[in-house]
């Protein structure tokens, strides 16, 4: 069975996978197309809950800043790889604990 914020998850993958047609591979340039594939990646680790994975998609200077900017993101501080997937995990467990009803 699949959890709720998992199968959110698989319904923004099958989203992706329209614009992964061989016909948008043709017209796109090849870093365009690792730019997508990462971006897949990241979106597909990320619902999977697959951390260790997701810290291997970020780059070595990696921050993570809560946006818009013109709210001074809202007081949350820039985090650093380590600190933003501490983050992840503490709001997955808040979303576990939501009970919709």
């Amino acid at each position: 069975m699949v959890n709720k914020p998992q199968s959110q998850w698989l319904k923004l993958q099958s989203q992706w996978s329209i614009i992964s047609s061989p016909y948008h591979h043709s017209i796109m340039s090849s870093l365009s197309i690792t730019q997508l594939q990462r971006a897949r990646d990241f979106i597909s680790t990320l619902g999977a809950y697959q951390y260790d994975s997701l810290a291997k998609l970020l780059s070595e200077d990696f921050t993570h800043r809560f946006l818009p900017v013109s709210l001074n993101g809202m007081g949350m501080p820039v985090r650093n790889t380590q600190e933003f997937l501490d983050h992840l995990k503490e709001v997955r467990l808040s979303i576990e604990e939501f009970n919709v009803s």
